[in-house]
C-alpha cells in the first residue's frame, strides 16, 4: 500500500505481466489515450475523482512487470514513451495550423488560445502523473539518463522543439508591430501581448539548455520597449490577481515572473504586503463590538489561512511577508485605547474562553482550537509585549483563581502548558509562581477548615482562602469595620493565623467575599440576599435605624464616600435601598433610607451582579444574544455585499455561539434590518444586498 497526493486515498498496486512486444505497446496507447484525450480537450465533465483515477492507472502501469526483461523502469518508460508520442502529435496538429494564419494578429489571438489551453492541459497532466515525477523519474536520472524530464518540462521542451521554432519568427514580429501601433496610440490588445511573452518565458524557463538566465534570452530575442512593457505590465497584473484570488494563475505567473527576473521578487513582495495589510485591516475593522476579542484573533490567525497564500509554497521570502505583516499589525500599541493593546486583548480573550464551561465534544473540541489559535497569534508580539502578556495573563488568572469563576482547571493547565511550550523562561517562571501559590492555597485552607470545625460559633461561614505572593490586592480595603456578628470570628481566626502562619500576612478583601443576609420585609415574606462583605456591613446598619446620610455611612463601615456609593449602587437598583434624590447622583450628604415594604417574586436576589447605571436598561441575556445576532448580520453583509435569504441564514448559523440560534429569530432580525432600510432586496426579491442610503 502506497500514499499519494490525496491523503485520503489508498492506492494498491497490481503487478500484472506483459510480453514486450507490439501487443504491449497498444496495450499501453489503448489504456491511456482516451484519458489524454480528455484532459486536451478540456474536458468539463473531468473531476477530480477521474483525474483521482487517472492517476491510480498511472501507477498500475509503472509497476507492471514485463517478462523479457528485468529491469523494473520499462514500464514506466512505455508509459513515459506514450506521453511523449501523443503529445508530439498533439503539437503538430496545431503548429499546422498557425502556419496558415497570414494576419498577425490572427496569429497572436490564435497562438494564446492555443498555449492556455495546452499549458492548462500539461498542468492537470503533471498532477495525475505525478508517480512518474517523483518515482520513475528519479531513478532514471540516479542511472545517468539526462533525457528525461518532469511531465510539465517535457510539455514546455516539446511546445519549444516542435512548435514555438517554427513560427518564432513570424509571431515576434507580430508582438513588435503591435508594441509599434501602441506607440503610435493605436488600441490595442494588452493581455494579449502579456500571455504571448509569459509563454516564451515558461518556455525559455524549461529549456534544455540553461546556461544563460531567461532575462538574457528574453534581452536578445525582443527590443527593450517590449521588455519594459512585459515587467510593468507584470507588476499591474500581480496586483489584479491577489485581489482576484485566482490561485492556480497566481502560481503560474509567479513562478514565471521570478524565474525570469530574480530580481523583482522584492517588488512582488511589496506589493503582497499592502494588500496583506489591507486585508487585515479591513478584518480587524469589521471585528464586533461585542466579540472583538475572539474576531481580533481570527483576524490575525486567518490572515496565514488566505488560500492564496498556497501559490506562494515555494516561495519563502514571500511567505515570510504574512508574518511581518502580522507582527508590525499585532504590535502597534495605541495609547489610551484598549483596542489598540494588543497583549491585553490576548489576555482578556483567554479569559473569556477560560469562564465557558464546554457543555459538549464539539464545544469542547472548538475551545481547544480557539486555545490553538492564540498561542499562533502570541508569537507575533514583540520581546517587551509578551512580557505585558503574561503580567496580563496571569494578573486575570489570578482574578479567576480568588473568585473561583474557572470553568475548568484542566483547561487551565492545558492553556499554560501551549503558553509555556511557546512564550518560553519569562512565562514558566510565573507559571511556577502561580503553581507554589495554588499549592500553598490548598494546604493553608485545610488547615483553616480544620480550625473552623472546632470553633463553635453560630455564623455559619464557608471560608476560602487563597494564598497570593503580593503586598495589596487590587481594589482590596483597609481599615474596614466588619459587622458586629463577624467581629467574634474575625479575633478568633486572626489569633489561630498569628500562630499557623505567622510567615504570611492576612489580608480580609471585603469586595471579593460574599455572604448571604436573611431581610424581613414582614411577618409573611422573607428575603435571601446575595451580598459581598461590604455591602453586608453597609445593610446591617439599618437594623439600628432606617435613614442614614453617606458620609455617616461611609464612616460607620471604614470607608470612603466614593467606595461606598460604588457598593450602593446594585443595592439602590434592586430597590432595597433608597435615595432621597433619585434621579441625582449620589453625594457624602445623600441621604438613604431602607425600604420598608419591599416585594417582590423572587426569594433570592443576587446583588454581586453589575446592575446598568441610572437611567440605562439592565443588559439582559436576551439583549446580548440579539445584539451578537446583530453584529454577526451586520459584518456577513458587509463582506458579502449581497447574498441570498437562504445563504444569509446559513452563514449567520456558522458563527460560533450563534449555530444553536432558532431560524425564525435570525429571520426576524433580517427583516428588523430591511424593515430600517440597512437592507435591501433585489428587483427579484430573492437577493438580500446592502442598502444605498
Amino acid at each position: 500500500m502506497r500514499k499519494y497526493a490525496h491523503k485520503f486515498v489508498l492506492f494498491t498496486f497490481k503487478k500484472s505481466r506483459i510480453a514486450f512486444t507490439g501487443t504491449a505497446k497498444k496495450y499501453f496507447s489503448e489504456l491511456l489515450l482516451p484519458d489524454f484525450e480528455r484532459i486536451f480537450r478540456n474536458d468539463h465533465t473531468w473531476t477530480r475523482r477521474d483525474l483521482m483515477a487517472f492517476h491510480r492507472r498511472i501507477c498500475d502501469l509503472c509497476c507492471t512487470v514485463l517478462i523479457e526483461t528485468k529491469r523494473s523502469q520499462k514500464a514506466g518508460e512505455k508509459v513515459y514513451t506514450t506521453l511523449k508520442s501523443f503529445l508530439t502529435d498533439r503539437l503538430e496538429s496545431i503548429v499546422e495550423e498557425l502556419e496558415l494564419i497570414n494576419d498577425e494578429q490572427e496569429l497572436l489571438s490564435e497562438y494564446n488560445r492555443c498555449w492556455k489551453s495546452y499549458q492548462a492541459s500539461v498542468t492537470v497532466l503533471d498532477i495525475g502523473c505525478s508517480y512518474l515525477n517523483e518515482n520513475w523519474l528519479k531513478r532514471e536520472i540516479f542511472e545517468d539518463h539526462d533525457d528525461v524530464y518532469t511531465i510539465y518540462r517535457l510539455g514546455m521542451i516539446l511546445w519549444k522543439s516542435n512548435l514555438y521554432k517554427r513560427i518564432d519568427r513570424f509571431l515576434i514580429t507580430a508582438i513588435h508591430h503591435t508594441m509599434v501601433g501602441e506607440i503610435h496610440d493605436q488600441p490595442i490588445n494588452r493581455s494579449k501581448i502579456y500571455t504571448a511573452l509569459q509563454s516564451i518565458v515558461d518556455i525559455f524557463s524549461n529549456d534544455v539548455n540553461q546556461s544563460i538566465s531567461v532575462l538574457k534570452k528574453m534581452t536578445n530575442v525582443f527590443q527593450s520597449n517590449v521588455i519594459q512593457f512585459f515587467e510593468s505590465e507584470s507588476k499591474t497584473l500581480f496586483r489584479s490577481l491577489l485581489e482576484s484570488d485566482l490561485r492556480e494563475e497566481l502560481q503560474l505567473f509567479v513562478k514565471c515572473a521570478i524565474i525570469y527576473k530574480p530580481a523583482i521578487e522584492p517588488d512582488l513582495c511589496n506589493t503582497l504586503t499592502a494588500h496583506l495589510e489591507c486585508l487585515l485591516k479591513n478584518s480587524i475593522d469589521g471585528c464586533g463590538k461585542f466579540n472583538y476579542e475572539r474576531d481580533y484573533v481570527q483576524a490575525i490567525w486567518g490572515l496565514r489561512k488566505v488560500p492564496l497564500l498556497r501559490a506562494f509554497a515555494d516561495r519563502k521570502k514571500l511567505i515570510a511577508k504574512v508574518d511581518h505583516v502580522c507582527v508590525e499589525e499585532i504590535n502597534k500599541i495605541t495609547e489610551g485605547k484598549e483596542e489598540g493593546n494588543t497583549p491585553l486583548i490576548l489576555s482578556r480573550y483567554c479569559h473569556m474562553l477560560m469562564l465557558n464551561k464546554p457543555s459538549s465534544e464539539n464545544k469542547e473540541i472548538t475551545l481547544r482550537n480557539e486555545m490553538k489559535k492564540i498561542v499562533d497569534v502570541v508569537l507575533y508580539l514583540s520581546e517587551e509585549n509578551r512580557k505585558s502578556f503574561t503580567n496580563d495573563y496571569f494578573a486575570l488568572l489570578k482574578k479567576r483563581f480568588i473568585e473561583d469563576t474557572s470553568a475548568s482547571d484542566k483547561n487551565e493547565s492545558l492553556l499554560i502548558s501551549m503558553l509555556a511550550k511557546r512564550l518560553g523562561s519569562d512565562f514558566q517562571v510565573k507559571q511556577n509562581i502561580e503553581w507554589n501559590e495554588t499549592n500553598a492555597s490548598k494546604g493553608i485552607q485545610a488547615k483553616c477548615q480544620e480550625f473552623l470545625v472546632g470553633i463553635s460559633l453560630k455564623v455559619q461561614i464557608d471560608f476560602r482562602v487563597k494564598f497570593i505572593k503580593v503586598r495589596q490586592l487590587e481594589g482590596s480595603i483597609n481599615g474596614i469595620r466588619l459587622p458586629v456578628e463577624l467581629e467574634q470570628f474575625e479575633n478568633e481566626f486572626r489569633l489561630f493565623w498569628s500562630k499557623e502562619f505567622n510567615r504570611y500576612g492576612l489580608n480580609f478583601h471585603p469586595l471579593k467575599s460574599w455572604g448571604e443576609l436573611t431581610m424581613n420585609s414582614s411577618s409573611q415574606k422573607c428575603y435571601t440576599l446575595r451580598v459581598n462583605t461590604l455591602q453586608m456591613a453597609l445593610l446591617l446598619q439599618f437594623n439600628h435605624q432606617n435613614t442614614f446620610a453617606v458620609q455617616e455611612l461611609a464612616e460607620n463601615v471604614g470607608t470612603s464616600p466614593e467606595t461606598l456609593i460604588k457598593v450602593m449602587r446594585p443595592l439602590i437598583d434592586h430597590k432595597l435601598l433608597i435615595a432621597s434624590e433619585n434621579s441625582a447622583p449620589l453625594t457624602p450628604t445623600s441621604s438613604i433610607t431602607v425600604c420598608m415594604d419591599y416585594n417582590r417574586k423572587r426569594i433570592l436576589i443576587n446583588c454581586l451582579k453589575s446592575i446598568a447605571p441610572m437611567g440605562q436598561k439592565p443588559t439582559t441575556e436576551r439583549n446580548i444574544h440579539m445584539q451578537a445576532l446583530d453584529t454577526a448580520i451586520v459584518r456577513i453583509m458587509e463582506r458579502e455585499k449581497q447574498l441570498e435569504l437562504d445563504r444569509l441564514i446559513y452563514e449567520v448559523t456558522l458563527e460560533p455561539k450563534l449555530h444553536s440560534r432558532p431560524i425564525f429569530k435570525i429571520k426576524a432580525r433580517i427583516e428588523h434590518f430591511l424593515k430600517n432600510k440597512y437592507l435591501e432586496l433585489s428587483s427579484g426579491k430573492q437577493v438580500i444586498k446592502l442598502s444605498k442610503i
